[in-house]
């Protein structure tokens, strides 16, 4: 073969394999310029919302550290996330309270939230103290996917309400006054 057709025919195989390389590159430098795009418009959105937090006293810390790992908080992801900032730990009272109001809209209703507590008590991720609910190492291993024995991932969360919790509500009797839902 002679020199100047090998280099003629070796040529058009490296532009044939340069060409969409520079497609591609092109593609992805766009795709970057989009993204950073995204990133500039949803940080001062961010920044305000964090503001707009501070200013009305809510705590982003537990809200922020989930919303990285996982979608969707479970009634016992919110107790575990609560008291681990609440480490003086909580009443029952106010422990519902602050996961319904940061995590269930204010929507969740003490019924479904009395059995994982005490489901959570039974397994030890939560200890009751003179009428304080506070975290164990273990509730924190769980958190953090760390659970000795079987795996975090592998635990039932919000298991169904026909599963025995405990024998009786850390709430105690429902008694609505009379009139209110004849």
């Amino acid at each position: 073969m002679d020199l100047r057709r090998f280099i003629r025919q070796r040529w058009k195989e490296l532009e044939g394999e340069l060409l969409p390389l520079h497609a591609r590159r092109d593609q992805l430098v766009e795709e970057l310029r989009t993204i950073e795009h995204d990133i500039s418009t949803i940080e001062p959105q961010l920044s305000e919302m964090r503001s707009a937090a501070e200013a009305i006293g809510m705590d982003l810390t537990y809200i922020s550290e989930h919303s990285r790992a996982h979608g969707e908080t479970t009634i016992k992801q919110g107790i575990r996330m609560v008291l681990n900032v609440h480490l003086d730990g909580l009443t029952s009272s106010d422990l519902h309270a602050l996961v319904s109001r940061d995590f269930f809209d204010g929507n969740l209703d003490r019924t479904s939230f009395s059995p994982q507590l005490s489901r959570m008590r039974r397994d030890g991720e939560v200890d009751l103290g003179n009428t304080i609910w506070t975290l164990t190492d273990y509730g924190r291993e769980v958190m953090h996917g760390r659970a000795r024995g079987r795996l975090a991932s592998d635990r039932k969360e919000n298991e169904p309400s026909d599963d025995p919790a405990s024998d009786g509500s850390d709430a105690g009797p429902i008694n609505p006054p009379r009139g209110v839902f004849d």
